[in-house]
Order: structure tokens, then sequence, then C-alpha cells
């Protein structure tokens, strides 16, 4: 089990780009030491305010390779899908776009462990999302970055 500190990178077709800080929670299951599937749920506010123009919610699931199991550095490969719920009021050139509605697509990435002893470890990692239900007249941009770093437990 895990806690994670993100930031979710993304913007709009007409050129304008944020990133916005989240938290979130995951839980990872090896049944071999090189492989791992892992969810993950992280809440993205962009002021944590009740007026925030962004609030969206990514909800991976994740398969991942592992280069070094159980090692004390250890890089590793993942790859899923991602289910974003998004409530946007976004002020934008001509207008308000605004939105309460759900993204999902594939995701890839890299990452690294620090293992911490036997039970506990550090991992970063960065992940492309391609979002592929994405409206034509929606004026988002199909894809986000989300980085993540998280402090894990091993049971």
């Amino acid at each position: 089990l895990g806690l994670r500190g993100a930031s979710y990178l993304s913007g709009f077709q007409s050129g304008g780009s944020y990133g916005d800080s989240g938290l979130g929670i995951a839980a990872r299951y090896r049944p071999i030491d090189a492989f791992g599937v892992e969810v993950q749920w992280t809440y993205h506010d962009a002021t944590w305010s009740q007026a925030t123009a962004r609030i969206q919610q990514p909800l991976s699931v994740s398969g991942e390779l592992f280069a070094f199991p159980w090692s004390r550095v250890n890089p590793y490969v993942l790859g899923g899908l991602t289910f974003t719920d998004r409530n946007l009021n976004q002020p934008l050139v001509g207008g308000t776009f605004q939105t309460e509605d759900s993204l999902w697509g594939p995701h890839a990435g890299v990452g690294l462990e620090f293992g911490l002893g036997k039970s506990a470890s550090l991992n970063l990692d960065a992940r492309f999302i391609g979002y592929v239900n994405k409206g034509i007249d929606d004026p988002a941009r199909a894809g986000a970055v989300q980085a993540n770093a998280g402090l894990n437990f091993y049971f």
C-alpha cells in the first residue's frame, strides 16, 4: 500500500498549459519478483479552494516490469489504462469551458523504486496518458503527463 504526491500536466489546444498538484493512494501486488500490478487513484486540484477551475481524478491500473527486483535501486517500466473523472470550469479566451465528464485511455511510463529495507520503498515515476474518447469540440489536449512520488509499505 502506498501514499502518493503527484502532478498532472496538460493544457488546451489553443496553447495554454497547466500543472495541478495532487494526492493519492496506491495498492501494488507483485505475483513474481519482476512483475507487479498497481491500482492508483489521485486527486488533482488547480487551487484547492471551492472556486477551483479544475479537478481531475485519474484512476490507473498498471502492469509494471522491474529490472532489478528487490534491489535498493530498481528501474521499471509501466503501462495500462487510466480513467479520469474531470470537473472543469476553465476560463479561456472567448469564454469559459465547462464540463463534468470522464476520459479514458492507455498510459505508459518509466520509474525508479528505492528500497528502504524489506518492508518500505520510495518511488518516482512519470506516465503519459493518451485519452481516446475526447470529443472534437473539447478544447483540452488529448493527453496528459502525470508525475508521481510515493511511499510504499509491503506486507
